[in-house]
């Protein structure tokens, strides 16, 4: 149980630090999921547990080639039906973040005219009395130049 303790405290990152007295020391990273697997471990006695598979697979070889091989042609429908349900959520997320873009651009697009539209009927609006002046002004000038009376009127 100790080798596989140590295999596993190998893995584990570890970080040099300096001492008071200028020496380096290596202390491993608090990682909880390190130390999670590391309960899981002791907990289970996975130690005991994979000793005694491998005792088994020394004195039932043929029998350890059928479990391997039936868990492998088990795990190739499995892992295609897995790779088939992840790609098809990935492709999906992606289509809809596409197809979203694409309406969110074009709403965008439509609100900028609207808002453009709106806001020039606006400037339009509150320059209404320079208008009202102006055509005012013209309407003032063209009816100064009234056509001359014709011999004809109707009384």
């Amino acid at each position: 149980m100790e080798s596989t303790m140590s295999l596993m405290a190998d893995t584990v990152a570890s970080t040099p630090r300096e001492c008071d007295h200028g020496e380096v020391e290596y202390h491993e990273e608090q990682n909880p999921f390190t130390e999670f697997c590391k309960f899981l471990y002791e907990h289970f006695h996975m130690a005991d547990k994979w000793s005694e598979i491998k005792l088994f697979q020394v004195k039932h070889p043929i029998c350890s080639v059928y479990l391997i091989v039936t868990l492998g042609l088990i795990a190739v429908p499995v892992a295609t039906f897995m790779v088939f349900v992840v790609s098809s959520l990935i492709f999906t997320f992606l289509g809809f973040l596409f197809f979203e873009g694409t309406l969110l651009a074009i709403g965008t697009v439509i609100l900028g005219f609207v808002l453009l539209f709106v806001g020039m009927c606006a400037i339009g609006v509150s320059c209404f009395p320079c208008w009202r002046l102006l055509c005012t002004a013209v309407w003032e000038a063209v009816s100064c130049w009234t056509p001359r009376e014709t011999s004809f009127s109707i009384k």
